[in-house]
């Protein structure tokens, strides 16, 4: 488990890193908005929070904790998401503070589950590591990591493209109505989930 949490942890430093450092770039040439370098910048500190949080969701998944992954990934994460948000409606809603929601929300998630493993009877077990699981693992994970980077781009891509063609407000409301729609989707992917084997 550690020796995936530190490559998460380093993939996703580097490409906050990277974003980072490109944030005023893509905020005034790809987005034609150079205020939205700053809430790049925030979702660049938080690449590093969000890995650490799907590794340790996974190892409680690879433990045989299926349940409570799951709670603590998609119930919890998105009670805490709706409460932060109904207390940031409450006190005058600003973007930047729901950037800074979604890092909270993050951290919150990591310190839980690492909570949860350490108390696990063989969490410890899984903190020690050797040097040819790091090669299996890297050689195993590389080709994954492209695969998910690549579908993270294709999830997205409708929004990016739509920030080249319209403003702000019509990519905001574009974005704000598809994930409200998704939301039609939950049953869909709940009886596909527990029809199919994983």
């Amino acid at each position: 488990m550690r020796l995936g949490l530190e490559l998460s942890i380093a993939a996703g430093g580097l490409l906050g890193a990277v974003l980072w450092f490109a944030a005023p770039i893509l905020s005034s040439v790809v987005f034609h908005m150079p205020a939205l370098a700053y809430l790049l910048r925030i979702f660049a500190v938080s690449l590093p929070v969000y890995a650490a949080g799907n590794v340790l969701v996974a190892t409680l998944t690879g433990m045989n904790r299926v349940a409570t992954a799951a709670v603590l990934d998609r119930a919890s994460r998105s009670t805490l998401v709706l409460m932060f948000t109904g207390a940031l409606l409450a006190v005058g809603l600003s973007l930047p503070a729901l950037a800074y929601r979604d890092l909270s929300v993050g951290a919150i998630i990591v310190a839980v589950a690492w909570w949860i493993i350490a108390g696990l009877p063989w969490g410890s077990a899984l903190r020690q590591t050797s040097g040819p699981v790091f090669g299996s693992l890297l050689e195993f994970s590389l080709p994954l990591l492209l695969a998910e980077f690549v579908n993270l781009i294709m999830l997205r891509t409708d929004i990016i493209m739509l920030a080249t063609l319209r403003t702000g407000a019509e990519v905001g409301i574009f974005g704000a109505v598809t994930r409200i729609a998704w939301v039609t989707v939950i049953p869909l992917v709940a009886i596909d989930a527990s029809t199919f084997p994983a």
